[in-house]
């Protein structure tokens, strides 16, 4: 036992009384037997092949670490919750027996063969279901523990996975979370009921979906609208046309679309598109004819984008990067210029 001292000292031969938090005690006895019936349920379901490969429970939750090759499918958790729960309804009485081991294991009690046992061992039961050799603290019966919530299932490591659940106090809360959530919903849908929860948020998705199509086909417009207004804005530039063009409100995929509109233009090409948007300052350049040999996209990216605190790279066609400061935008289309030249 290990005590931490808030005050005073403590010495040999000193009389100290321990108290055990009641409620606490009680709440991880649930989760603790729980656990086991979670094992057995498992074992039931998924086969009796899967091994336990680690525990943990305390008053709030338990979790049950088990091997697994695959990842158990929505039936399989949904038929080991109802299964824990049929046999909390059971009312099962649990038994403690204290037996040599040898006679615990002739009896097919569970253990862990990463533990070390003596020659006489303690075994809980919970009628035929689970047997386990254990030294931890259980429910009188099973009805006890009230109710058990799956929480969820996850891989933890190769060929492990996690289950973690809650029983009790810590179901009620688990439950209280989800109804509070589902009342926000609700809610956000006008006052919807449950019963057609399902069907307006598949509505909505649909919608989503059909709006960012209408979107996507809006962008494509306005890139080739944007493309037709800024052909004047070319400049020659020893025979390749050169445009640097920055457009507010725009992200990288806006910018290969503009992209994309513009270097039809001319067979001779150099595009340095600049867009700045919430997600910051992206760089898209394109390149094609004399202006991909002379210099091409990508070392227009590794040339201009750290004279705007950024960088980036990419091929000659085509290349992409970021910035952070336009400010030397200036000096950074005086480099391309002469590179081109």
């Amino acid at each position: 036992m290990h005590v931490n001292l808030d005050y005073g000292t403590l010495k040999i031969g000193d009389k100290v009384t321990a108290k055990v938090d009641e409620t606490k005690r009680r709440l991880t006895a649930r989760n603790h037997s729980c656990t086991h019936l979670l094992h057995a349920a498992i074992g039931e379901v998924l086969g009796a092949h899967v091994d336990q490969k680690g525990s943990y429970v305390d008053s709030e939750i338990l979790r049950f670490d088990y091997s697994a090759l695959n990842k158990p499918s929505v039936k399989d958790l949904k038929a080991i919750e109802e299964l824990v729960n049929k046999k909390i309804l059971e009312s099962i009485e649990e038994k403690t027996l204290v037996l040599p081991i040898e006679e615990a294991k002739k009896l097919g009690a569970e253990m862990e063969f990463s533990e070390k046992y003596g020659d006489t061992v303690r075994v809980v039961t919970f009628g035929d279901f689970s047997k386990e050799f254990c030294g931890g603290t259980h429910v009188k019966n099973t009805a006890d523990i009230g109710v058990f919530v799956l929480e969820y299932d996850t891989a933890v490591s190769s060929g492990v996975r996690r289950i973690q659940g809650r029983t009790s106090f810590g179901a009620y809360r688990y439950f209280a979370q989800k109804t509070s959530a589902l009342n926000y919903v609700s809610a956000s849908l006008g006052g919807a009921l449950d019963s057609e929860l399902g069907p307006r948020i598949a509505a909505l998705k649909e919608n989503v979906a059909s709006s960012g199509k209408l979107i996507a086909s809006l962008k494509s417009k306005i890139a080739s609208s944007s493309a037709k207004s800024l052909e004047k804005e070319f400049e020659d530039v020893n025979g390749t046309k050169l445009l640097v063009k920055t457009f507010d409100g725009m992200g990288r995929e806006d910018l290969m679309k503009v992209g994309d509109s513009l270097k039809v233009k001319y067979p001779d090409y150099l595009l340095f598109l600049i867009g700045k948007n919430d997600d910051g300052i992206a760089i898209c350049a394109f390149a094609g004819g004399n202006g991909a040999a002379k210099l091409g996209a990508g070392k227009a990216i590794k040339l201009a984008a750290p004279l705007l605190s950024g960088n980036g790279g990419g091929r000659p066609e085509m290349a992409q990067g970021s910035a952070k400061d336009l400010s030397r935008l200036a000096e950074a289309i005086t480099c391309l210029r002469d590179a081109l030249k």
